[in-house]
């Protein structure tokens, strides 16, 4: 429960670090309370996997990662490529437990040619702000769209220059959200002509990466240009909260 009451509160705009940091404390308690009761607390949070959502999939695979209890994540692994409503669990784990922690299993586990095991690879790495080295370099023009995605993200992210090209040339991609971030990390690494036009009409537009595309577009273009959207904007009045 207070892993998805985080997932809300770490994008609200009423929320304070210092709230934040009180239910990040309360969270690592409980965690920790887990992680003592040894195997008494395992079995619980196996038990908790029956409701088969995010939440009991977070706290198993934390579990798992800090244990190195390579059969317990794969059955997690397995779990979520049947049930993809509950990755974002899994997924979130690998970014709340220390980056050392990764490292630890990534060889055992993540060394896989599945699309999912890699592309909780290349997340792990990116929420961590850590280059995942030559698997972001392979995985950048995969044929598996959410993983094409991914990498794309990550290249913006972590800063990963020799990798504009890539993103400026998948703007036009045929998936949405690798189009999406592609050219949100193009503007990130220095594209601010072809990247800023997409980001700009996305941002006009009902969506669901359109806030994020608003908030950057606002950044990078010129005061004039900015105002300009803006008055765009303000012509409909359905679109005050966005405004």
């Amino acid at each position: 429960m207070l892993r998805n009451t985080r997932t809300h509160l770490v994008s609200a705009a009423h929320v304070k670090l210092f709230h934040l940091s009180r239910l990040d404390e309360r969270l690592v308690a409980h965690l920790d309370g887990v992680a003592v009761a040894g195997d008494f607390g395992t079995k619980l949070v196996m038990a908790a996997l029956d409701s088969l959502k995010a939440g009991p999939v977070f706290v198993s695979t934390v579990r798992g990662i800090e244990d190195k209890n390579v059969s317990l994540l794969g059955k997690l692994f397995a779990l979520v490529e049947a049930l993809p409503e509950a990755q974002a669990g899994l997924i979130s784990a690998f970014g709340w437990v220390s980056v050392q922690s990764v490292r630890g299993v990534a060889n055992d586990l993540l060394g896989h040619a599945e699309p999912l095991r890699k592309f909780i690879d290349i997340a792990a790495y990116a929420m961590h702000r850590v280059d995942p080295g030559r698997s972001l370099d392979t995985v950048i023009t995969s044929q598996d769209a959410p993983l094409r995605a991914r990498a794309m993200r990550c290249a913006g992210e972590i800063g990963r220059r020799n990798q504009l090209s890539v993103c400026v040339d998948h703007v036009g991609d045929n998936d949405p959200t690798c189009a999406f971030w592609a050219a949100l990390s193009s503007v990130m690494l220095g594209d601010h002509i072809r990247a800023i036009e997409f980001l700009r009409q996305v941002s006009l537009l009902p969506g669901p990466h359109r806030e994020r595309a608003l908030r950057l577009v606002l950044k990078t273009l010129s005061i004039q240009d900015a105002h300009g959207l803006l008055k765009a904007l303000a012509q409909n009045p359905a679109e005050q909260r966005v405004l």
